[in-house]
């Protein structure tokens, strides 16, 4: 039996190979999300044009009078539940309004980039659903409610991080007095 020398250690055969390899896979990830994020990514300030609903005609953007500030109410991944706060959120809103009377409330919902384009437009048509139940439930007249799904079309923030989706996931109600 012979002595095994305790001195330099050797580095395994073909850990130049591995390393080449490694440095190969992360230089095609970067190339690849590089790739990928322009399609995904929106720098702030960008006028992003939503997919799926035409720009408003000049004269339909005369026919209405916005009331306010529009309410944006924010939702869990794949939840169209509202949470206890945005219900508070929406009742704050809606006791601005006094007399729904002669008023209309546009409720557009949107999903982040996660999934396919199909089950975030049936997701986000459950947010719009969700959003208008609610403000049925608390006095408007579900003839006053306009609805509009609209997928993930529109982002309001990157789709690549967890605080971008969680911007995406939302709904907005807008109080418009009709001409």
């Amino acid at each position: 039996m012979g002595k095994r020398k305790i001195g330099k250690l050797r580095k395994p055969p073909g850990s130049k190979f591995l390393r080449l390899v490694k440095a190969l896979i992360v230089v095609a990830l970067v190339l690849a999300l590089a790739w990928w994020g322009k399609f995904f990514y929106y720098a702030p300030g960008t006028p992003q044009v939503a997919a799926s609903t035409p720009a408003p005609k000049p004269e339909q953007a005369e026919e209405e009078l916005l009331v306010g500030e529009p309410l944006t109410v924010y939702f869990k991944y794949r939840s169209y539940y509202l949470h206890k706060t945005q219900m508070a959120n929406i009742r704050e809103f809606l006791s601005g309004a006094g007399s729904f009377k002669g008023l209309e409330f546009h409720v557009d919902a949107y999903a982040s980039g996660r999934g396919s384009e199909s089950y975030n437009m049936g997701l986000s048509k459950r947010r719009a659903r969700s959003v208008r139940n609610y403000l049925r439930a608390n006095g408007v007249p579900g003839s006053s409610i306009i609805t509009r799904a609209h997928g993930e079309s529109d982002p309001v923030a990157n789709n690549w991080t967890d605080s971008g989706r969680g911007r995406n996931r939302r709904a907005t109600i807008t109080m418009v007095i009709p001409k």
